[in-house]
Parts: structure tokens; C-alpha cells; sequence
């Protein structure tokens, strides 16, 4: 850490990323999250009560409006700008929920947007929703394409990974082929294994030095997303990962090698 880091907002910055769902979290399940002790927690809960950032709800602590006002912020990231469009129109094709995830820290990834259905029955993405790189759609994509040191250090610590489904894999074999078969057809599939009951495909963006920073994802419910769904799927949201790379800078590997320069 940093000489320059002030601890005790690092902490309260913990307990805010927390409120990862529209649950209220009691003082225990904050605590048990952040392993902060009960003393810990709850100062740090009141300093963002203070803010105005959470309240009292349920009996525990849920976030406030108030946050909802660094969302224009987010919108107006060049990549969210950029692929918008692409991904608005891509909805509307398919009529299910498309995300747009980006990688956050190194094994994690965020979702920045999300484009719903409008079945009654679909998938429900959030806005700030965390996962990890061995499961779903875009993470998934995203493994693929990274380097093959940061693929094996996911790969020995699968075990430690969270279990989302009982289709999540968690051994490293097994991803390790998975990742291979992403890289031959170009995008991924999730079969259930971030969320139960649900399928989709998913597929890297590259920054310009070639770098999947971010991808994007269009899923149903198992019900509805048959395997034809995702063959038809994958290549199509393959080539708009592709156009929204192209906007960011990124030249595939093949025609920089036919450039002149």
C-alpha cells in the first residue's frame, strides 16, 4: 500500500463496494465481508450514514440515492459512448438482456451496462456487479485472451474461486480447455455457470495495444436460449466486440502484419 493511501478511507471505501445487491447487510454480514471487526464496521458505516450514502433498512444498512449521482460520470466513459449504439442495437435484435463488463483490478470484472429484455422472464443484470474471471460470459472472453501467465494464476487459484452454480467449474483442466475451444471460435459460452437457469455468449473488447479490457455479452433464460441461439449468437456479437475494439484503436494481428508499415 501506498505511503500515500489514508487506511481508514480505504476501509470505508470496502464498506461501501460492499452493497453489491439492493439487500439491506446487517453489521455481521458487512463485517464477514470486509473482515473488518464489529468496532471497524460500524464506524465506518456510520461515516457513510453521516454522507448520506446509506441508510437504515430491514433492520441493516442499505445504499441511498445519493450514489446514483456518479452514474452520468460512468456514462460518459469513451468506451461506454462508443459502444452504446452497437449494443443497443444488438438488443434489439436478439430481445435479450446484453452487458457490457469490463475488467476491474486483475482477476475481477464490473458490469458498466446493461441492456434488458423485454420478456417478463429474462435474465437481471446489475450495474456495478462483480465477478471473477472463471465464470460467465464476458469474464470468461476476457480469460481467454489474457496473457498465459495471468491464465495460470487463475488457474491455481480456481479452488479458491466462488462456487456461483453447481455448473461453475472449478477444475483447472477443464477451464483450461474451455479457454482454448474460446479462443478457436472467437467468443464464449456460459452455460449456467454464473447464473442457474441461464445461457448466453460472450466476447472480448481490445484496447489498441490489443489488451481485453473489457467484453460483451447478450444471455436468456435456459428455457427460452437454445444451443442454435448460441451458435447464431456468438459469431454476431463476436463481430460487434470487434467493431467497438476498432473504435478504441485496436488493429487485428492479421492485417497489421499486411500493412506496409
Amino acid at each position: 500500500m501506498s505511503q500515500y493511501t489514508i487506511q481508514s478511507a480505504i476501509k470505508v471505501l470496502d464498506t461501501l463496494f460492499t452493497f453489491t445487491t439492493a439487500e439491506a447487510l446487517s453489521l455481521e454480514e458487512l463485517g464477514v465481508r470486509t473482515q473488518q471487526s464489529r468496532n471497524q464496521i460500524f464506524r465506518c458505516v456510520k461515516t457513510l450514514e453521516e454522507y448520506g450514502l446509506v441508510c437504515e433498512r430491514d433492520g441493516g444498512y442499505a445504499l441511498t440515492p445519493l450514489v446514483l449521482k456518479l452514474l452520468p460520470s460512468v456514462r460518459r466513459d469513451p468506451l461506454v459512448a462508443i459502444a452504446d449504439p452497437y449494443l443497443r442495437d444488438f438488443q434489439a435484435k436478439t430481445d435479450e438482456t446484453v452487458n457490457l463488463v469490463v475488467r476491474w483490478r486483475q482477476w475481477e470484472t464490473i458490469t458498466l451496462g446493461t441492456y434488458p429484455s423485454r420478456h417478463s422472464v429474462r435474465l437481471v443484470s446489475q450495474i456495478g456487479q462483480v465477478s471473477f474471471l472463471h465464470a460467465g460470459a464476458v469474464p470468461k472472453a476476457i480469460l481467454a485472451y489474457a496473457t498465459s501467465a495471468e491464465q495460470e494464476a487463475v488457474l491455481e487459484a480456481l479452488v479458491h474461486y466462488p462456487q456461483y452454480t453447481p455448473w461453475t467449474i472449478s477444475d483447472p483442466e477443464r477451464l483450461r480447455a474451455e479457454l482454448a475451444a474460446t479462443r478457436v471460435r472467437g467468443y464464449s459460452i456460459s452455460d449456467q455457470d454464473f447464473e442457474a437457469g441461464g445461457r448466453g455468449v460472450g466476447a472480448p473488447i481490445f484496447d489498441r495495444e490489443g489488451k481485453p479490457v473489457a467484453g460483451i455479452s447478450v444471455g436468456g433464460p435456459t428455457i427460452r436460449v437454445s444451443d442454435s441461439h448460441l451458435a447464431q449468437w456468438g459469431p454476431a456479437i463476436r463481430d460487434v466486440a470487434d467493431h467497438i475494439s476498432a473504435e478504441l484503436g485496436w488493429v487485428p494481428v492479421a492485417l497489421r502484419l499486411k500493412s506496409p508499415n
